[in-house]
């Protein structure tokens, strides 16, 4: 090891995100992630973390709320071939896109093991934006440009990284598209359509994609020109009596939706099976891991699968999870949180042939916290299950 003086946070890059200036001015708690800092919260004047956090997701679900969703990885892919690269990185199907129209996807590495998530939306005949996760974006984009150079140098297409060129805000809530429609004059997109509008005389690409489980909005514009659109959404919220929200209350809130992340629930050693994602994946295979699938160690009925867990108190994220205590570990704990607007403790966890165990009791240990949690085994999924709420 080697030893020395601080270097001031100088270590490592450190970049700032366009609307830098607007979330400043709000004193935000700033969180690292990846190259970048970005609001954890806005505490309000003797707010804790945890209470601001609170405030702002409840806020979220019963009137709106916008955060900036501006480092999320966005690649443009075009060409005469977009189509058919796209169908080798997803194992989602693509061809039958519309024009105008996203879905949700998700990316494998070669073994099967699910490496990233996102959407894809259909702009034009031979258009195409691909976003993923925003600390997947360097990872990702080596990616499709060693699918197109060395699986499929053939392809007619272009694929250009444009994470720093657009800024992103999210706008969320039951309100949502009732704020949209007054900045824009137009009715918003329904669920996974897309649009483009102006707003404070700035053309923007609206995505109508929930991740918080409300009806919800992906509002693009280029990072030079996003700081009046943020000014009006945030205007045009706080009049409904919405406000900003960070990171904290958008983990409490696709917790409570069942959504996986990057590194927690897809942590490089899960299939879209384990995921629960295998009913999506295209049925005719020729995607990157397709044919890994097959193999028989990734069907083993015991494999750590994507399971809820609730508890009538928290739930301690990382807990290792036993039938009782000093028993075989069975899997952990990968995200926890409270009910945004009820009581009691849920968690997202990979527990050992978890589909089958639904109904289970098992405890959710942590030494470290000295805590043993009584945990019941769910589907992962604690809210709105049918969905009703982000299709308006």
């Amino acid at each position: 090891m080697l030893a020395g003086p601080d270097g001031g946070g100088h270590a490592a890059p450190s970049r700032r995100l366009a609307l830098y200036d607007r979330h400043q001015a709000r004193a935000p708690i700033w969180q690292p992630l990846g190259y970048w800092h970005r609001p954890r919260a806005y505490p309000l004047v003797g707010e804790s973390l945890h209470d601001a956090a609170v405030r702002e997701a409840r806020t979220v679900r019963t009137r709106a709320g916008i955060v900036d969703v501006s480092t999320l990885a966005k690649f443009a892919v075009s060409g005469p071939d977009a189509v058919a690269l796209l169908e080798m990185v997803c194992a989602t199907g693509v061809a039958k896109l519309g024009v105008g129209r996203g879905r949700y996807t998700f990316m494998l590495r070669e073994d099967g093991m699910v490496m990233d998530d996102g959407t894809v939306w259909r702009l034009g005949d031979t258009r195409y934006l691909l976003t993923s996760s925003t600390g997947g974006a360097d990872r990702m984009e080596a990616h499709l440009s060693y699918v197109h150079r060395v699986l499929a140098p053939h392809l007619r297409v272009s694929v250009v990284a444009q994470q720093e060129h657009f800024a992103g805000i999210a706008l969320a809530g039951p309100l949502a598209a009732d704020i949209l429609e007054g900045l824009t004059g137009e009715p918003p997109p329904a669920h996974m359509g897309l649009a483009e509008a102006s707003i404070a005389d700035v053309r923007v690409l609206i995505l109508a994609a929930s991740y918080s489980g409300e009806r919800a909005f992906e509002v693009y514009a280029p990072g030079v020109e996003a700081g009046p659109v943020w000014d009006a959404l945030d205007r045009a919220t706080g009049v409904r009596r919405g406000c900003p929200y960070g990171l904290e209350a958008l983990e409490f809130l696709r917790i409570e939706k069942g959504h996986i992340v990057i590194g927690a629930e897809a942590d490089g050693r899960t299939t879209p099976h384990d995921l629960q994602l295998d009913r999506m994946l295209r049925k005719a295979g020729g995607y990157v891991g397709a044919q890994a699938l097959g193999r028989p160690a990734l069907s083993a009925p015991d494999r750590l699968q994507l399971v809820g867990l609730e508890a009538p108190q928290a739930i301690p994220e990382g807990a290792m999870l036993v039938a009782e205590t000093g028993a075989r570990v069975e899997g952990h704990v990968t995200s926890a949180a409270g009910r945004v607007l009820g009581n009691g403790g849920i968690a997202l966890a990979l527990l050992s042939g978890g589909r089958s165990r639904l109904g289970a009791r098992l405890i959710a240990t942590s030494p470290t916290r000295g805590m043993d949690v009584a945990v019941t085994v769910t589907a992962p999924l604690f809210y709105d299950p049918e969905g009703a709420r982000y299709r308006g």
